[in-house]
């Protein structure tokens, strides 16, 4: 396989909401079945669809998303701990702060803000260190002024 790789981030609960729905996706279109393992249809189609450029594969043979998921709280991340395809994510992809945290004083909401954007980059990097062929990140995020399009901006002047 010689075949460009992608890390794909959900960022804030809008992003995280979208993202979910995408690996759905991914997964339907790459045959991978709830449990992680690929169902190979046919040479033809296996040739075609190379899942390798948004999920990893372990030596057993399961898949792994080159997924993240980055939120201030913890709804939308919990549908994703909970979802029918959580096997195919790290424990460590869904990072987010407590569920009140909407509720916090602004000073601790930007600490947490901070402290999840360290994880994330954490997270981004030792995703990229299983790649052998990574070419870049796609993220999804709202654009109404949440977490996601905030931690966004700070992502894009860090990462330019």
């Amino acid at each position: 396989m010689n075949q460009q790789q992608f890390i794909t981030i959900g960022l804030g609960g809008a992003g995280t909401r979208v993202a979910e729905t995408l690996w759905h996706s991914y997964a339907f279109d790459h045959s991978i079945g709830k449990d992680g393992i690929r169902k190979i249809r046919d040479n033809y189609h296996d040739n075609l669809d190379d899942p390798h450029s948004v999920f990893r594969e372990s030596k057993a043979g399961i898949f792994k998303a080159n997924g993240i998921f980055l939120d201030s709280d913890g709804p939308d991340l919990n549908h994703v701990r909970k979802s029918e395809i959580k096997i195919l994510f790290d424990d460590s992809a869904t990072i987010g702060g407590p569920e009140s945290s909407g509720s916090l004083p602004l000073e601790t909401k930007r600490t947490w803000e901070k402290n999840l954007k360290v994880r994330m980059e954490d997270e981004i990097r030792k995703m990229v260190e299983e790649l052998d062929f990574f070419r870049g990140v796609n993220s999804v995020c709202g654009f109404g002024g949440g977490f996601g399009s905030i931690i966004m901006g700070a992502f894009d002047n860090d990462f330019e």
